[in-house]
């Protein structure tokens, strides 16, 4: 071959190596079904998203969920795609879409993707895809999927007697939801103003402090307060207070915690104590035979 003819392949080679490969980004799209619904208000609306996978490599995905500023009473959430997805592959996830008993007429929530390329990386560059659903808020009032609600018939703010070792309070512990449900209870002493701890050697405690109810049922459960003596050094005067917390576990994902939770306020006061004595070696009666006569004193303290 001629020196000419070398010379000019070695050239064109030099040249097509200084030219960049290109390769292909991440690339993620997605789907929604269906893309609007109606849903009563205090209920749940799902939506199934597609999320595909439409480059040339394999990629996991990131997803979040937001709300427009028009979406007062609504929250969202939606599931994160589990492991990779392979090219030319897709993976549903349900967003789930709540609404408060008084929500807005309609909310826009968007889904967002966020796709990196896994293995042998060609190109870092992240790919990006969202989709819009619309809620709209139903007439009908169907009442929450899932919910709980504690009260009691008995005055939240109790005195102790001086004389009982325990004070207790009956708690009406009712499921509102749609489905049975498993219900935790517990108690908190939050030191709010005006608040002081409880007594170290007081026992406190639920019982039962777990209930499983179906939909509609209630359940009393007893909050009590017991080791009260007056010969005790932790009964000085004080107002205790107590947070109780009733929770739904056994709530799907999405469910709104507002429905989920509820809590009851209790107080407990411990009133002072003044001791008084009498001592009298002045008081005497008289009495016929087979007769009656009576007397009297006050203390005042």
């Amino acid at each position: 071959m001629p020196s000419r003819s070398c010379a000019l392949i070695l050239t064109a080679l030099l040249f097509l190596s200084t030219i960049p490969t290109v390769y292909a980004a991440a690339t993620v799209s997605l789907n929604a079904m269906p893309m609007t619904q109606e849903a009563d208000p205090g209920t749940t609306a799902e939506y199934t998203i597609m999320v595909n996978n439409d480059g040339e490599n394999d990629i996991t995905v990131s997803l979040s969920a937001s709300n427009g500023p028009e979406c007062t009473g609504y929250s969202s959430t939606v599931e994160q795609p589990q492991g990779a997805i392979s090219p030319g592959d897709s993976v549903d996830v349900m967003l789930y879409v709540n609404l408060t008993a008084q929500p807005a007429e309609s909310c826009d929530t968007t889904v967002n993707a966020v796709a990196n390329e896994v293995g042998a990386v060609t190109d870092p560059t992240p790919g990006n895809a969202d989709v819009t659903v619309t809620t709209t808020a139903g007439e009908g009032s169907g009442g929450s999927t899932w919910g709980v609600e504690i009260s009691t018939q008995h005055p939240e703010e109790k005195t102790w007697n001086g004389n009982e070792d325990e004070v207790s309070w009956p708690v009406i512990v009712k499921n509102t939801g749609q489905f049975n449900e498993s219900i935790d209870l517990n108690w908190e002493n939050p030191g709010t103003s005006g608040c002081s701890s409880h007594g170290s050697s007081w026992d406190i405690m639920i019982e039962p402090d777990q209930v499983t109810l179906d939909s509609g049922d209630e359940e009393i459960v007893i909050f009590s307060i017991s080791g009260l003596s007056d010969d005790d050094d932790d009964m000085d005067a004080r107002n205790t207070c107590y947070l109780i917390d009733a929770r739904v576990t056994n709530a799907g994902l999405g469910a709104d915690e507002e429905n989920t939770t509820d809590e009851l306020d209790l107080e407990l006061e411990i009133p002072e104590v003044k001791e008084c004595s009498f001592t009298s070696s002045s008081v005497s009666v008289s009495a016929e035979p087979f007769g009656q006569t009576t007397a009297s004193f006050t203390v005042k303290n």
